[in-house]
């Protein structure tokens, strides 16, 4: 699986030697197991053939990496295996935060500061927006407006937790430098041709 992008600014990307992976799902999933399978490519929407071909193929790699997997509540299990693997770290989590409580978020939140503490951690993760999830969910203040515009927000976020002594970013954020529109795209439809 290829995902492209464009690169502004920042260091030389260099793909770092990976050590070593783990795992963490509430539920496990088998990728070699044909039942687990079946149930993956399930949760696709039967129209999105490109997305479960992509989902099939991912999980062909995933069953063939070396990957320690933990079965369990990620908010309870990250403190201990951040603490049992050697710098560097990158913590990576996709459409999971998504799901969680404000109160979950917010206690993550917390265990990843207190963690960095005395270390760098970097930090990769991929969630739809709030105003996507309060579209989703028909909340009363996802305005009419605003809905649209919803359904197609999300993105990639990059953390970088440092050392007491770095140039901390936490709660001082960044100043965008170029300004990019969200496209008006509904669930589900594919995207327009200048997106691709």
């Amino acid at each position: 699986i290829v995902l492209r992008g464009e690169l502004r600014g920042g260091p030389p990307l260099v793909m770092p030697q990976i050590a070593s992976r783990t795992g963490i799902d509430l539920h496990l999933i088998d990728p070699q197991a044909e039942d687990d399978r079946r149930w993956m490519l399930a949760t696709c929407f039967p129209e999105l053939r490109v997305e479960q071909a992509n989902l099939a193929r991912a999980m062909d790699i995933v069953a063939r990496e070396d990957i320690h997997w933990l079965e369990g509540d990620a908010l309870a299990l990250v403190p201990q295996v951040l603490a049992e693997t050697p710098d560097p770290v990158c913590l990576y989590h996709s459409a999971c935060l998504f799901y969680w409580s404000a109160e979950s978020r917010a206690a993550f939140e917390e265990v990843m500061r207190a963690a960095s503490a005395g270390r760098t951690i970097w930090r990769v993760g991929i969630e739809p927006s709030e105003r996507f999830n309060q579209w989703q969910s028909g909340h009363k203040n996802a305005r009419p407006e605003t809905q649209e515009g919803a359904r197609g927000s999300g993105g990639i976020t990059v953390t970088r937790y440092l050392t007491p002594d770095g140039s901390p970013l936490h709660e001082k954020g960044l100043e965008p430098t170029v300004a990019v529109d969200e496209p008006s795209v509904a669930f589900g439809q594919q995207p327009p041709a200048a997106d691709v």
